[in-house]
């Protein structure tokens, strides 16, 4: 999760069931949310439900843009979860100069032999400069993060990182496998 530009919060979210505009249920491995107000006003309950994300009964938590299907430009680069839909999960977001920065990862459900959980291959980078409604899928290469780096995480400085001590930006993996 990230503290935009604007003052809202963004984050990406995987393995939903997400109604488009038209109403009809789509599932995704990848949505994008904005997040409004505070804490107080969100009014979320979470009733069992099947990934439904967020909770239908949430306010000030808006899905940005349509659900996404990231393949970037080879369909065949992460493995093929069910009905065709690419094994893709989110791993980190960054808010900075008013652009987010939304690292996605492929994955593999039950093939880490020690936990039988879900192991991260390679990651990259998207961009939106439009508050998540709309993404660059391709402004990093499909493999900009792999072998042992997975999964990247952005280390957060505040709104839009204005609070960080340096021109750099902080990125940390959690292990893939053994560290």
């Amino acid at each position: 999760i990230t503290w935009g530009a604007d003052g809202a919060q963004y984050t990406g979210a995987g393995d939903n069931n997400n109604r488009d505009r038209t109403g009809a249920l789509v599932e995704s491995p990848l949505s994008f949310f904005k997040i409004s107000g505070t804490p107080d006003t969100l009014n979320c309950t979470h009733p069992e439900t099947h990934h439904n994300q967020p909770s239908p009964q949430c306010s000030n938590i808006s899905l940005r843009g349509a659900n996404i299907v990231v393949t970037h430009d080879d369909p065949n680069h992460c493995p093929v979860w069910h009905n065709g839909i690419p094994n893709v999960k989110s791993s980190g977001v960054l808010s900075l100069g008013g652009t987010l920065y939304w690292a996605v990862s492929c994955f593999n459900y039950g093939d880490d032999k020690v936990f039988n959980r879900q192991r991260y291959g390679p990651a990259w980078i998207l961009t939106s400069t439009d508050g998540g409604a709309t993404w660059n899928k391709t402004a990093t290469p499909p493999d900009m993060f792999e072998g042992r780096l997975a999964a990247p995480r952005f280390v957060q400085y505040g709104r839009d990182n204005a609070g960080a001590p340096d021109d750099y930006v902080y990125v940390y993996f959690p292990s893939t496998l053994d560290g």
